[in-house]
């Protein structure tokens, strides 16, 4: 393995030359627009480069690292801290610096997703999900965490509703759907291929999808009937962070829009849900 005191885009410099093309056409792309690359998942980078993503996996193999993530982490080190090691945090700051910072860099993060989401794209996905007769939400990892959060609100409006934190879960969950069903698929970079099996089982049942998803021009972005992509600045030492703000405010809204839409029919379940948690002191 690579120490992370060497110079990463020293070592790929060396080892450039006796790569095959595949391969080099990785390392050109990496050593032409590193600060790119530490922003970038893999499928990105195998797409800017015309590659696979395997050889993007083998080309972090011949340069002694475990696989890409590790990769963009060296290039982090080896870029301007103040820009690419990550935009917030620095060593150095004091606990009252940090707290400022990541409370800043959601509140920018907020803002910049607002200004880029589709108001028609959103009206459709509440038109889809108030019409639907069963939503399930998928999410791995910390996307998982999200998709939680959508459940304990969306459950509320008497909509059978579920969700899948499990890889084999979702493939079964998928296979049961039909065209009366409704996928919410969250995912911080698009390109994890259990969620995207997920979504391609879902959509041969005829189900209609809705994306959630950290990151543009990804695979699960072309697979979605319906896609927002809230794409915020972070680095690969402290991915999703704003990230799961940003689709946990998307979510909320989408919430918040299907219950004006269907207050009549949903207001007796949000009451008695209400006057529930007020009996039982919760």
């Amino acid at each position: 393995m690579i120490n992370y005191g060497t110079e990463m885009l020293a070592v790929i410099r060396d080892i450039a030359p006796a790569l095959k093309s595949a391969e080099g056409r990785v390392a050109e792309t990496v050593l032409n627009v590193p600060e790119i690359v530490v922003e970038s998942t893999i499928t990105e980078l195998a797409e800017m480069a015309r590659v696979s993503e395997p050889t993007v996996v083998r080309f972090c193999k011949k340069v002694g690292l475990s696989g890409y993530m590790e990769l963009r982490i060296n290039l982090a080190k080896d870029l301007p801290p103040e820009k690419y090691r990550h935009r917030m945090v620095e060593e150095g700051d004091t606990s009252a610096q940090v707290l400022d910072k990541v409370f800043t860099a959601g509140q920018d993060a907020m803002r910049s997703s607002l200004s880029n989401i589709d108001t028609v794209m959103f009206q459709n996905a509440v038109e889809i999900l108030a019409n639907a007769e069963r939503i399930d939400l998928y999410g791995l990892g910390g996307a998982g965490i999200v998709a939680l959060d959508a459940h304990h609100k969306f459950f509320r409006l008497g909509i059978p509703c579920n969700t899948y934190r499990n890889a084999h879960m979702q493939f079964m969950s998928a296979s049961l759907l039909d065209k009366k069903s409704v996928v919410v698929a969250i995912s911080n970079n698009g390109s994890s291929k259990d969620i995207n099996e997920s979504v391609r089982i879902a959509k041969s049942f005829d189900a209609t999808v809705i994306g959630i998803i950290g990151k543009k021009k990804s695979p699960l972005h072309r697979i979605c009937d319906l896609t927002f992509s809230l794409p915020t600045q972070e680095s690969a030492w402290f991915a999703t962070m704003s990230t799961r703000l940003v689709q946990i405010a998307i979510l909320d809204s989408l919430f918040a829009a299907v219950v004006i839409r269907k207050y009549d029919d949903v207001k007796e379940n949000l009451e008695n849900v209400k006057r529930t948690l007020i009996n039982k002191n919760l």
